[in-house]
């Protein structure tokens, strides 16, 4: 593996039915799926505030030895 200093990066409009943005480093996306972030955000519905923590904890339980980063903006 090499390191670069180009991001990741996908373009995409905002659609009404958009309810979070969620920006994560690698050390969430190499062992959590977006598919198990859209549930998890679904089943905390934001109301619990250690949803960051508990998907870090998610991801060091799963092996992520990278730096791991959370931001979650809820749009509506």
């Amino acid at each position: 593996p090499h390191v670069t200093w180009k991001p990741e990066m996908t373009y995409a409009q905002i659609a009404p039915t958009f309810r979070y943005l969620f920006l994560a480093t690698d050390g969430v996306w190499d062992v959590i799926k977006n598919r198990e972030i859209s549930m998890l955000l679904q089943y905390y519905k934001m109301s619990n505030t250690n949803i960051t923590d508990d998907i870090c904890t998610i991801a060091r339980a799963r092996g992520s030895k990278d730096n791991i980063s959370i931001i979650i903006v809820r749009l509506h």
